[in-house]
């Protein structure tokens, strides 16, 4: 699927959460499910009735405001400045546990793993309806070094999207940290169709059933320049990175994801796992040529 920084996808799951429990549980969930709504009340407020001189500013509003400038402070990329806004709409209203989904995500493109771990997972806990659609959470387990906990991650969300060329990749590498890549390309799991160039031919390599270069030439069946190509260009060079590195290939490896991430960057949440993966990878090269012995 497309992720963009805004939450949002173009391509709708395969599945539909059942909503439960007292109405103002209800209306919780509801923006959890749809963050952006958050957002849009907020500003359909605002504009109904007027500014806070003219009228008392709710707990609601000032949450809803506050999210409002993080998703654009995040969007002009300055993750930081949308980490304060979000620190403060839950110090105004600490069981609004929408909100740590957006924090989750903005610390994760800070690279504060552990601290966007914790706030996936209370988002997770809270919103059991919603779980089997959490890959952001997956990807961030992956990173924290809790495997297993991302492998039955990504495994929930196949129960909610089964066409996404990505979820899958995501599973094969969190099984092949803990069970070895051959392990990992066996148990690969069925996907698609996935109609993105080049995301079936990635599947495809990571089950071991064809080539980096067969990879790339499916890419290079675009029109050079096109924005469809320029896509491709990312999620291919991303995930033939990822793959390298599962294999123990770290210079090529950082080859492709410097490509993913300075190349061909794009203006999705992906871009940005591409961007965090790329600087700890690099960091890590730089610290074990300057120290072989570690």
């Amino acid at each position: 699927m497309e992720r963009r920084l805004d939450g949002t996808t173009n391509r709708l799951g395969s599945g539909a959460a059942r909503r439960n429990g007292s109405a103002s549980r209800e209306r919780e969930l509801s923006m959890a499910r749809y963050p952006l709504l958050l957002g849009l009340a907020a500003i359909v407020t605002w504009g109904l009735f007027g500014s806070p001189a003219a009228r008392p500013v709710s707990a609601q509003d000032r949450v809803g405001g506050l999210v409002v400038r993080a998703i654009a402070a995040a969007e002009a990329d300055e993750f930081a400045a949308a980490e304060q806004d979000l620190n403060l709409a839950l110090a105004i209203d600490p069981l609004r546990h929408s909100v740590r989904y957006w924090r989750g995500r903005v610390r994760f493109c800070q690279g504060k793993i552990e601290l966007s771990v914790v706030d996936f997972d209370r988002y997770w806990t809270e919103f059991p309806d919603l779980r089997s659609r959490q890959w952001e959470r997956g990807i961030a387990l992956y990173y924290a070094g809790r495997f297993d906990d991302g492998a039955a991650q990504f495994a929930d969300y196949q129960t909610y999207h089964d066409a996404d060329v990505e979820n899958a990749a995501w599973r094969y590498l969190c099984e092949a940290q803990r069970d070895g890549v051959d392990r990992a390309s066996r148990a690969l799991m069925p996907v698609g169709p996935d109609r993105r160039i080049p995301m079936m031919r990635l599947h495809e390599l990571y089950g071991g059933r064809c080539t980096p270069d067969e990879v790339m030439a499916e890419v290079a069946k675009l029109a050079d320049g096109s924005p469809e190509r320029r896509s491709a260009e990312f999620y291919a060079h991303l995930y033939l990175g990822l793959w390298y590195e599962s294999r123990g290939e770290q210079e090529t490896a950082l080859e492709h994801l410097k490509r993913a991430a300075e190349e061909f960057p794009i203006r999705h949440y992906m871009g940005r796992v591409a961007e965090v993966h790329y600087r700890r990878a690099a960091e890590r090269d730089a610290a074990e040529r300057s120290d072989p012995g570690r």
